[in-house]
């Protein structure tokens, strides 16, 4: 019996993960293109980043990666780990053209950082064509390097 009842759990557990790729919105007849236009126009908007790499020395934390960002730009800032600002909005304009990955590589001046104390946090992110957060990361950057 335990055993009958451990193999149901599994199987109800494997159907309802089983449903990932199935689609179970409503559309309202009066505004179906509509909200199928909206639904394509949101899956445009992208900010991945991959590879990233950050190095601290005594002047500069030097952050590099991959990015893959729809307006062409990526933003970042940096906290300190109660979450205040120590940078403000940074934007970074990418080589390559919108939706293709592109590297980049950023030198911080670690003076505009100096109160993070041993860890700061670097939020990295995109924007939308509203001006809204896309994709938020935050990074761990160990200060202690450049003491």
């Amino acid at each position: 019996m335990r055993y009958f009842i451990i193999g149901l759990v599994l199987l109800l557990t494997l159907v309802g993960c089983g449903n990932k790729g199935t689609n179970h919105a409503t559309k309202s007849p009066s505004n179906e293109e509509g909200t199928e236009q909206a639904d394509q126009e949101e899956s445009k908007e992208t900010a991945e980043f991959k590879s990233i790499d950050i190095k601290v020395d005594d002047k500069e934390i030097h952050l590099t990666g991959n990015a893959n960002v729809s307006n062409g730009a990526l933003y970042y800032e940096i906290e300190d780990q109660e979450g205040k600002v120590l940078l403000k909005e940074q934007k970074f304009e990418l080589e390559e053209a919108e939706g293709n990955w592109s590297e980049f590589a950023i030198d911080i001046p670690t003076e505009k950082v100096e109160d993070a104390g041993d860890t700061a946090i670097l939020l990295m992110y995109g924007k939308d064509e509203n001006g809204k957060e896309m994709n938020p990361n935050h990074v761990p950057v160990d200060m202690t390097m450049m003491k």
